[in-house]
C-alpha cells in the first residue's frame, strides 16, 4: 500500500466529504457533497465534472474500512468491538451498491456479487451462537434488538480490524480456484 492510500484510509471522513471538492468551495458546497455521500442526489456541479470516484486507487478491504469508518454511511458499521463488520442489508443496497460516481465504491451492484467478494477476501460470515453468546456486553443486545427489525449481515476476517488499518495489506484476495 503506497503513503498516499493509508492517508486516505486512515482519514474516511476526509475521503467522503472531499470528494471532488476544491479549495475554493464553500462549507455549504462541502456538505451537500457529504450528503451525497450519505445519499442525497449528486449535485449538477458533481456531475458535470466528470469526476473519477473517490475510492479509486483503494483496494476493496480498504474501501469496507472507509465506509464503516464514515459518519455519513448508516448502512454499514462495526460491530463486536471492531471485530466485524455489520451489513444492513436493503440500506446498503441503496446506500452504497446502487450509488453512481464520484463516491460509487464497488462494480458490483448486487449484494450476491458484494458478498462472494467478502469471500474472496477471506470474510466469514459470523456464526449465530457468537451473536447471542452471554459473555458479550450489553450493547451486543441492543444490537440484536434492532438487527430482528431488518435484514443485517455480520461479516469478519481475522485481519481486518478497526483499530489496526495497517493490517489491510495483508488483507489479500484469495486466488480462485480452477474448475
Amino acid at each position: 500500500m503506497e503513503p498516499a492510500q493509508s492517508a486516505s484510509v486512515s482519514h474516511p471522513e476526509e475521503l467522503l466529504e472531499s470528494a471532488g471538492s476544491t479549495s475554493t468551495e464553500t462549507a455549504g458546497q462541502d456538505q451537500a457533497l457529504a450528503g451525497h455521500a450519505a445519499g442525497a442526489p449528486p449535485s449538477s456541479s458533481a456531475k458535470s465534472a466528470g469526476q473519477a470516484s473517490v475510492f479509486s486507487g483503494l483496494t476493496f478491504p480498504e474501501k469496507l474500512w472507509v465506509l464503516a469508518e464514515s459518519r455519513h454511511v448508516k448502512s454499514i458499521w462495526w460491530g463486536h468491538g471492531g471485530r466485524c463488520l455489520v451489513i444492513d442489508e436493503q440500506q446498503f443496497v441503496v446506500e452504497v451498491l446502487a450509488k453512481e460516481s464520484p463516491i460509487r465504491a464497488f462494480r458490483s451492484t448486487s449484494i450476491k456479487s458484494f458478498i462472494h467478494q467478502l469471500n474472496d477476501y477471506g470474510f466469514t460470515r459470523v456464526p449465530q451462537d457468537l451473536e447471542r453468546s452471554p459473555h458479550l456486553p450489553e450493547f451486543l443486545a441492543e444490537e440484536e434488538a434492532i438487527a430482528a427489525h431488518r435484514k443485517l449481515l455480520r461479516y469478519s476476517c481475522p485481519r481486518f480490524r478497526r483499530d489496526s488499518p495497517c493490517m489491510l495489506e495483508s488483507c489479500k484476495r484469495r486466488p480462485s480456484k480452477k474448475r
